[in-house]
């Protein structure tokens, strides 16, 4: 697929008109969950793959990852709230190299979408919530599927690349979901991937498993979006 060229600052985003009840984990997630999507595109072998998104404007962009985008075409389904229903997909950029992309859904108008913390980064043990759509044992999804954990580390380099690590269950399905702030309701990451636990040839052991985020504060410069003052 032949993605198209974005220029910086291209895509200027506006904070929701309202602030988020982060009184609960609960309240959060009536309010947020109906901003978090599944997205579903052809795969290699010619089946469906699933992953998740997040709405971040009022013109119907979505906040994902590149690799939950397969195919030329993408269905992006709602399950909760006024914007509950399926739409069709369009790229608006995929950058690659960063797993993070933006796709826009056509016919989709709203006055609720959640903000994006562009600038500033995520603090350690900062109180967060994952909202998405994981696998389960049976081959099912977990729609809006909540967890709960915390920021471990705003920011570290795994392989060389930058990733927020949360502390936090994570699982197939949930990719390209986002990571709200219990602090401001806001988006600070977007999951990536998951680190299993394991034990290596060379004595490194992890008892659970660690989720790998691209850091909202990158965002800027990996997807050409700002904030509007």
């Amino acid at each position: 697929m032949k993605l198209p060229e974005l220029k910086l600052s291209e895509v200027v985003l506006v904070n929701a008109a309202s602030k988020p009840n982060v009184e609960t984990v609960e309240a959060f997630t009536k309010e947020a969950s109906g901003l978090v999507c599944q997205i579903m595109s052809e795969s290699k072998l010619g089946g469906l793959a699933s992953g998740s998104g997040v709405l971040i404007s009022g013109d119907g962009l979505i906040l994902t990852c590149a690799h939950s985008i397969m195919g030329r075409s993408s269905r992006v389904a709602f399950h909760e709230g006024q914007m509950a229903g399926d739409y069709e997909g369009e790229v608006v950029y995929i950058n690659v190299k960063r797993d993070v992309a933006l796709l826009r859904t056509k016919k989709l108008k709203t006055s609720k979408w959640a903000s994006v913390r562009l600038d500033g980064e995520a603090a350690r043990g900062e109180e967060i919530i994952a909202i998405g759509n994981p696998s389960m044992p049976d081959g099912k999804l977990n729609v809006l599927g909540v967890s709960k954990g915390v920021v471990s580390n705003p920011e570290t380099e795994v392989f060389g690349k930058p990733y927020l690590v949360a502390d936090i269950s994570i699982a197939s399905g949930s990719s390209g979901c986002p990571i709200f702030s219990m602090k401001d309701g806001k988006v600070i990451g977007v999951v990536l991937a998951v680190a299993n636990a394991q034990v290596s040839k060379e004595g490194i052991s992890s008892s659970g498993f660690t989720c790998l985020a691209a850091p909202a504060s990158r965002l800027k410069s990996w997807l050409g979006i700002t904030l509007k003052k």
